[in-house]
């Protein structure tokens, strides 16, 4: 019950960082990981990617330029 909870404030989190959070689709979550697909600008779904959520204000995903790939699949190697 108790990771239930967790993956529901993690989706939180992250639909608050999406164009259009209502079209959100989640899967493979484990905690405050997982994959989300949404629908960008245009109205079309990006494909899914991956995403760790630490708060409101500190969600990563996967290809943004805040981190490389390689700084990336390090974090999520640690923390998911």
């Amino acid at each position: 019950m108790q990771e239930i909870k967790i993956q529901r404030v993690a989706r939180g989190f992250v639909s608050r960082h999406l164009k259009d959070p209502a079209s959100a689709e989640f899967r493979n979550q484990s905690g405050m990981c997982g994959e989300v697909n949404a629908k960008n600008g245009f109205g079309g779904y990006t494909g899914f990617r991956r995403f760790m959520a630490a708060n409101e204000d500190l969600v990563v995903f996967e290809g943004e330029k805040r981190l490389t790939p390689a700084e990336f699949d390090e974090a999520w190697r640690r923390a998911c």
